[in-house]
């Protein structure tokens, strides 16, 4: 669907008091300083406490600038928060929106470039694919932190348990999922499963899918935007989810990403798919689990890849303060500043640019110096993914063979925002609404479809060369 189809007059007027009531930035008084907003998804205390002694620092280095700090714990309602700024001229300062929604918000001309921060970190110092481009070659999106989630975390004690080694290969962590789920009590209930994975029609669940399509030689299109996901590879990551989902819990139907990392330090589940923020969270809940858990590569298939996110600093382009939200965003990118960011998370959050890692594996942070060799392994782990939102055709089902290259896929957030198509493939089939070749099918026309659609309203696209 049209982003500005989606989002009717009827929508903003909708979000107007929400956008502009307890959300919304202060309002600035023309006598007064000069306000910034920075509306920022990390829910995180740690994070948000970081964030709070970075703004009190760039304030008294800079006298007359106020930041503005807003924690909203639902990102994907972003845009309507930015379009409800648009209608009325408000101020939405630095944002953060995901790789999906990009190119509809490019496209609105709701961004600001981003180029006097590049320049100022220096281009080359940033890793390849965390900066995102639009097609004037300016930056839109610069990461500021990534992860490849392709990850599994197994609980060493049950594993021991039943008998086993870890495994390093799909046919080994699936018997090893069978046989982790058990009754422990004897009571005919099982109250152990193997391993925690989603199955909601949501984001998540797409990432999974992402992940062991990834891993399987599959994709959703081709760099020139036509559909791949019809490729027999694809029914095997899907027949291959499905079958890991057999030792998953009921509840999995309507689980996101907390439910997945909450099943796996209850100890309800062996083994669960996540990055580093899994053990993070156990080390803070009982650093006694925290000590029972090792994270693996996923192996959900002969190709040793995985889906790998950043997470997007962006700036509204109606920002009534451009060159301060610009230099403040320098600030808070570079230096003491980011380090101190990410070892809120360490081994979760990987830095956007070279040598910050170094940096955090180098940190006193307990967490740490407790576990140095799961933190290395995380990091390793990011040379090795792709995200089809902003790498489009990354995966040729037939060489097999990863392509790193930044290709936004315009209609993405058709694909994988709230109506998330491939999250919707493994719901159907996990509910028992559809074989896995049915879903397999019904996703490939549900692909080509939305495809076909902005295609139809954007008739002057050209797909780039092959």
């Amino acid at each position: 669907m049209n982003f500005r189809k989606k989002f009717s007059m009827v929508a903003i007027l909708l979000v107007l008091s929400m956008a502009l009531s307890a959300f919304a930035p202060m309002a600035e008084d023309p006598d007064g300083p000069i306000v910034i907003p920075f509306i920022t998804q990390e829910t995180d205390a740690a994070s948000i406490a970081v964030y709070q002694t970075i703004i009190k620092q760039y304030q008294t280095d800079n006298p007359g600038i106020v930041i503005d700090l807003v924690v909203t714990s639902d990102p994907d309602t972003m845009g309507e928060r930015m379009i409800a700024a648009a209608a009325v001229g408000a101020d939405m300062g630095i944002v953060s929106i995901n790789a999906a929604q990009f190119q509809e918000f490019y496209d609105a001309g709701l961004l600001l470039a981003l180029d006097p921060v590049i320049e100022s970190i220096g281009e080359e110092n940033f890793i390849p694919g965390s900066l995102v481009y639009g097609s004037d070659e300016s930056v839109y999106m610069m990461g500021y932190n990534g992860g490849a989630y392709g990850v599994l975390w197994v609980n060493t004690e049950m594993l021991d348990a039943a008998g086993l080694a870890l495994p390093s290969s799909y046919e080994e962590i699936l018997a090893a999922a069978e046989a982790m789920t058990v009754d422990t009590d004897g009571d005919g209930e099982i109250d152990q499963y193997g391993i925690a994975l989603p199955a909601q029609a949501h984001a998540m669940t797409g990432y999974v899918l992402m992940d062991m399509m990834y891993e399987n030689c599959a994709g959703f299109f081709n760099g020139q935007g036509e559909v791949i996901f019809d490729h027999p590879n694809t029914l095997e990551a899907i027949q291959r989810y499905s079958d890991l989902l057999q030792f998953a819990p009921e509840a999995a139907s309507a689980w996101a990403w907390g439910d997945v990392i909450n099943a796996v330090i209850g100890e309800q589940a062996a083994m669960g798919w996540y990055y580093g923020r899994l053990g993070v969270n156990a080390f803070n809940a009982d650093p006694a689990i925290r000590d029972k858990l090792t994270p693996i590569h996923f192996y959900a298939g002969p190709n040793y890849s995985s889906f790998q996110g950043w997470d997007y600093f962006e700036v509204y382009s109606g920002v009534k303060h451009p060159a301060e939200t610009l230099d403040f965003l320098t600030y808070l990118m570079q230096g003491q500043p980011m380090v101190d960011f990410l070892l809120t998370v360490p081994g979760h959050l990987a830095a956007a640019t070279y040598g910050l890692d170094d940096a955090i594996l180098a940190s006193e942070n307990e967490y740490v110096q407790r576990y140095p060799d799961d933190v290395l392994f995380l990091f390793g782990e990011l040379g090795y993914g792709a995200n089809a939102s902003v790498q489009m055709g990354a995966m040729d089902p037939s060489s097999c063979e990863m392509d790193f290259s930044l290709n936004t896929m315009p209609w993405s957030s058709a694909v994988f925002g709230a109506d998330n198509i491939p999250g919707a493939v493994i719901h159907q089939v996990f509910m028992g609404e559809m074989t896995p070749e049915e879903a397999w099918k019904w996703g490939a026309e549900q692909l080509k479809a939305v495809s076909d659609e902005w295609k139809a309203d954007n008739p002057d696209w050209v797909p780039p060369e092959g």
